[in-house]
């Protein structure tokens, strides 16, 4: 606010401008007072919404942590199952850092687990397998109850403790599963494709024989998305590399070559211990029978514990599964799988992957290569290996003439009007309308000034015409240049084509 003195002797236009200033420095006040005021109301609601948030995910966790508790209390009922669990990682980890563990007693527990993990021990130790561990259905280790974890068990426990070779033959059935995998298969396989099951490769083939894709669209695809294809004969050049060994996933550069490798070969070898190792743990800490259901459950709980905004897992939701031929077509393309496996899967393949030559090479013969496109200042002309189709250059020539020919009547109108303007001109020289006369022979200069223009762009218009015609001409063989040479590409292409389907596939039909 202005002060007496200010107001006193401002004057009446004075006092308006110090009360409109005083009006508008209110008015900005009042103004960022309300965007304060909207931010803090912004701020309080975003205050107020993760309180309520944070507050929600406390009381998941609590309800999660007190049904823990409950489980917990119920898992407790369960102490023999929970002993041979612990005993059984115990074994494993002694097995982990070459130690000899002792045997696992059987006690009073029905347990696969037991069995399981004896079978283990022996195997990796080189004793023999203990009679406790041969079940009476089949005479084969885990013919009890849990066959199938038994098997999977032990397999997966001897790849990670890198025997291996001593369960190879065993493998394969445990990758059964009508052309698609769940996880723990697919580490399996994964392992032994990366050799860590050395001489399993021919029963797993045979145990897959009827589920592989081997259509030849399937491996075209795979073949051309790999390459980067852009032509058919790209697609072919990589199968032949592929089938011949000579194409790699891996690039290593000449530099630290060997320590490269090293590496990547114990990183690899790391992985698939990881992943073999987790596939035994999840096995162990399953549970056996209604103990299976409480464990799962402890599990949710403590997960909803960690990340109480997480949403709950459907346990009705059937796990993805991979088909198997896309499993191989990964394998193919793993650096990490050795030069032999990677020979015996492209045998394995090798049925779509002639499939799909044979197509690309029909595909290839029945191709005809088409018209080149010219664009020509008349206009477009389609043009062939013999030249252009004459009616349409005819047409196009026909249609420049027409824009570019002038009217006769531009030349005659001015010729017919200054000869007649000249002849009135000179015969009213003579006469008393000599003036008129002087206009008429002005009038003559300008309409021969017009009719030379028109002479001059007349002809300017023809020689700009054979000129376009010139350059159509030159236009059009180089498009016949282009399609013959179009047409050789082509029957090379059919030729190499042709050669490379009958190298790989042995039809000699092909041509």
């Amino acid at each position: 606010m202005p002060d007496d003195w200010s107001w006193f002797w401002a004057g009446e236009n004075g006092r308006d401008n110090l009360l409109r200033d005083e009006l508008e420095g209110l008015q900005s006040r009042a103004f960022e007072a309300s965007q304060q005021s909207a931010r803090l109301s912004s701020q309080l609601r975003t205050l107020q919404g993760s309180l309520e948030s944070r507050l929600q995910a406390l009381s998941t966790a609590f309800d999660a942590y007190v049904e823990l508790g409950d489980v917990r209390e119920q898992l407790a009922g369960y102490p023999g199952t929970s002993a041979v669990r612990r005993a059984s990682l115990r074994a494993l980890l002694t097995l982990d850092a070459s130690g000899v563990p002792d045997p696992l007693a059987t006690g009073e527990v029905d347990y696969w687990l037991v069995g399981a993990t004896n079978e283990v021990v022996a195997l990796a130790t080189g004793a023999s397998v203990p009679a406790s561990s041969v079940g009476p259905a089949d005479g084969r280790p885990g013919g009890t109850v849990g066959n199938a974890e038994h098997e999977t068990f032990v397999v997966a426990a001897l790849g990670w403790l890198g025997h291996g070779e001593r369960v190879a033959e065993r493998v394969a059935p445990l990758l059964l599963a009508d052309g698609a995998l769940a996880a723990p298969q697919v580490v399996l396989w994964r392992a032994v494709a990366h050799g860590r099951y050395p001489g399993a490769l021919p029963g797993v083939e045979r145990a897959w024989s009827r589920d592989l894709d081997l259509t030849a669209e399937t491996w075209r695809r795979f073949a051309a998305d790999t390459a980067k294809a852009v032509t058919p004969l790209q697609t072919v050049r990589w199968i032949q590399l592929l089938v011949q060994g000579g194409w790699s996933p891996t690039v290593v550069a000449p530099s630290a070559a060997g320590e490269r490798s090293d590496a990547r070969a114990t990183i690899d070898t790391d992985d698939d211990r990881t992943a073999l190792r987790r596939v035994v743990e999840a096995l162990v800490g399953a549970g056996l029978g209604d103990e299976r259901v409480l464990l799962e459950r402890a599990r949710v709980l403590r997960a909803r514990i960690e990340d109480p905004g997480a949403p709950e897992p459907d346990a009705e939701q059937e796990p993805p599964r991979t088909p198997t031929t896309t499993l191989v077509q990964q394998a193919l393309l793993d650096p990490r799988v050795g030069a032999e496996e990677r020979r015996t899967l492209v045998g394995w393949a090798r049925p779509g992957l002639d499939a799909a030559v044979t197509a690309i090479a029909a595909e290839v013969a029945a191709q005809r290569p088409g018209p080149q496109a010219v664009h020509t200042e008349m206009g477009q002309v389609m043009v062939t290996t013999d030249g252009a189709d004459p009616a349409r250059l005819a047409e196009l020539d026909a249609h420049a003439v027409q824009s570019r020919t002038r009217s006769r009547a531009a030349v005659l109108v001015p010729a017919v009007g200054a000869g007649v303007a000249l002849l009135a001109g000179l015969a009213l020289l003579r006469t008393a309308a000599a003036g008129l006369g002087v206009t008429l022979l002005l009038a003559v200069v300008v309409l021969v000034v017009v009719l030379l223009r028109e002479v001059v762009r007349t002809r300017r218009g023809r020689v700009e015409l054979e000129e376009i015609r010139e350059r159509t001409r030159q236009r059009v063989e180089e498009g016949r240049q282009a399609a013959v040479a179009a047409a050789a590409e082509d029957l090379a292409t059919k030729a190499e084509v042709a050669t490379l389907a009958r190298s790989l596939t042995g039809q000699a039909s092909l041509r």
